[in-house]
């Protein structure tokens, strides 16, 4: 069997790893190529980048929603960085996001992804997503381990 998502170093972004699902026609397709990157045991970066991408809101701004949902596949972004879960089979079961700047549709997002505690079925993480040096939003999230795929 294939695994549904890919890992792998991008020459084109030394430092990162391209990771996401082999198949780009689901929904986490509609971002790019995401790039992740551990930078300690702990903590990821997760890297966006919404140019040419339909993520924008009527001021030009990057959408709220395109914000929230970048967020969402950061958490398991970094969570596959960190070998932190079985990201296909694990789900998001909270999400808090707290806005703090819009964001714009010519520059790269990064989601910095803590973290915070891990138990057998639970993990807590916590982060920023940032902008050049403009803090975008704060989160926390919940997020329920999977199984290991059959």
């Amino acid at each position: 069997m294939t695994e549904p998502f890919f890992y792998e170093p991008d020459p084109e972004v030394p430092g990162w790893h391209r990771w996401g699902p082999r198949d780009v026609a689901i929904f986490t397709g509609i971002y790019g190529p995401i790039h992740v990157r551990a930078v300690a045991d702990d903590q990821a970066e997760v890297r966006f980048d919404p140019a040419d991408r339909q993520l924008g809101n009527v001021m030009g701004a990057l959408h709220g929603g395109a914000l929230t949902g970048m967020l969402d596949i950061a958490l398991f972004g970094g969570s596959a960085a960190l070998d932190a879960c079985h990201v296909e089979t694990s789900v998001t079961v909270e999400l808090n996001t707290h806005f703090l700047s819009a964001g714009r549709m010519n520059g790269v997002v990064i989601v910095e992804f803590e973290v915070m505690r891990s138990t057998r079925r639970l993990l807590f993480a916590r982060g920023v997503a940032r902008q050049g040096s403009d803090v975008l939003l704060q989160y926390s999230a919940i997020i329920r381990k999977g199984t290991s795929a059959a």
